[in-house]
């Protein structure tokens, strides 16, 4: 059902709709967008938007990196101490008196 929406109900749809709209409301609007086409462009504001995105797509990147990348460790299976294990027990102090 939803190519069927795609291809044939919302063209009929967007048909429909710019017939009902008036001929003159449409002609005001077309010399609108006609004279939006003839704006200047900054170049310079392109660029620096982009930078910015760029930055924060990085920023969130690394931002993720170090929250999950850090947490994982290989597993690797431990192998048993060799060496006596010299911890203090709870009640000792060193040295002892």
């Amino acid at each position: 059902m939803g190519y069927l929406d795609d291809l044939i109900i919302v063209p009929f749809g967007i048909l429909l709709v710019v017939r009902l709209i008036p001929s003159e409301i449409m002609a005001e609007h077309r010399e609108l967008a006609e004279a939006a086409q003839e704006r200047p462009v900054s170049l310079t504001a392109g660029i620096v938007t982009v930078c910015i995105w760029v930055g924060s797509i990085a920023l969130l990147g690394w931002l993720a990196y170090r929250r999950f990348a850090f947490g994982v460790k290989a597993r690797t299976p431990r192998m048993p101490s060799l060496r006596p294990d010299f911890r203090l027990k709870r009640d000792e102090r060193w040295p002892p008196d």
